[in-house]
């Protein structure tokens, strides 16, 4: 016969404790009997391992966390504190990169003319007074006006021209002298500079320099040229 022993093993299983229990509630017991034993001795209890106080305890449980309160009106807003002192100035920061070029602008309107030209063939000028040859209108601005002709008489030749600004009763800018006693013809030649804020005419007289020449000298190929510059500067 087969005898089969059979071992018992006891197992034993290991619970976590929970204090406070799974409620939030914390179990106690105290005891208050019988008078020779420790009065008022507490001991905390897991109830939800099925602990319970002994016959001569009494049972005191109280909550792990309390009742949340309710929630109070906002008080009214305190005065503001004074300002503080100010703080000192940061660093400077780092330059920015360079930002994209703009697109280039529409081309503006052209400028007016940069060179003026009047001219005549021939003006016959009478002994004894100036007779005007040539008149060049300008705008404002500076400009170098230069005069060329040519002087001529069947007679001894004696002419002088006169360049002015605004007419004869205007501003006198220079002379130029024609001189022959051959009866031949001589040059005239004068140059000058005019600055002005306004608009104005470049006139050219001419006449007999000797009032005892009593013949008709005469101004051929006369021209007045006014050619604008940016600035002038007198020394």
């Amino acid at each position: 016969m087969l005898v089969v022993g059979v071992a018992a093993f006891g197992i034993a299983s290991v619970v976590q404790a929970s204090i406070p229990s799974s409620d939030g509630v914390i179990h106690s017991c105290y005891q208050f009997s019988p008078p020779t034993t420790n009065k008022g001795v507490l001991r905390v209890i897991d109830a939800d391992q099925g602990e319970h106080c002994r016959f001569d305890e009494h049972a005191l449980n109280w909550n792990a966390f309390g009742v949340t309160g309710t929630t109070e009106p906002t008080g009214p807003t305190g005065p503001s504190g004074p300002t503080g002192p100010s703080g000192p100035t940061g660093p400077t920061g780092p330059t920015g990169p360079t930002g994209p070029s703009g697109a280039a602008g529409p081309t503006g309107p052209a400028g007016g003319p940069a060179v003026w030209v009047t001219r005549v063939f021939a003006t016959a000028v009478p002994a004894g007074s100036q007779t005007l040859v040539l008149s060049l209108s300008l705008p404002a601005g500076s400009f170098l006006i230069t005069v060329a002709g040519e002087a001529t008489s069947t007679n001894p030749l004696d002419v002088s021209c006169d360049l002015y600004k605004d007419t004869n009763s205007g501003a006198l800018l220079s002379s130029s002298w024609a001189q022959n006693n051959n009866g031949e013809a001589a040059s005239i030649d004068i140059q000058d500079e005019v600055t002005s804020n306004a608009s104005f005419t470049a006139d050219l007289y001419c006449g007999s320099a000797d009032p005892n020449i009593v013949n008709l000298n005469e101004i051929d190929y006369a021209r007045i040229t006014a050619t604008r510059v940016g600035s002038v500067t007198v020394q």
